[in-house]
């Protein structure tokens, strides 16, 4: 079943955050251009805008890891082999157990200590 005209445009500003006047007047242009549709040039538009691709928003979920900051070069062992911290980077247990280093700038921008 096709989408009515203000489902793709409800779609369009939450996946893409554009103001409601300013999508409107995108599409009105897109329908006197090419003479289709508002809900054809609404479609184009929330293409154009990017509405349609397959990525979507995460938030990570607030999980609890364990991490300590290295003071000196460290080598981790993974699955995927061995993987090289700096000084000063965190090496972090994940909540599967699994060991990776991080970035000591990224670490700190994502992760706050908790009690």
């Amino acid at each position: 079943m096709a989408e009515d005209f203000e489902s793709i445009v409800k779609r369009i500003i939450q996946r893409t955050g554009i103001d409601r006047d300013e999508l409107m007047q995108r599409i009105r242009q897109k329908h006197d251009q090419l003479a289709v549709t508002l809900t054809g040039a609404a479609e184009m538009v929330g293409k154009e805008l990017g509405s349609g691709n397959k990525f979507k928003r995460y938030r990570k979920k607030p999980v609890i890891i364990r991490a300590m900051r290295m003071e000196k070069r460290f080598t981790v062992r993974t699955k995927e082999g061995k993987i090289y911290g700096k000084a000063g980077d965190y090496l972090v247990i994940g909540v599967k157990g699994e060991k990776y280093p991080v970035d000591k700038e990224i670490f700190e921008e994502t992760f706050e200590e908790v009690a």
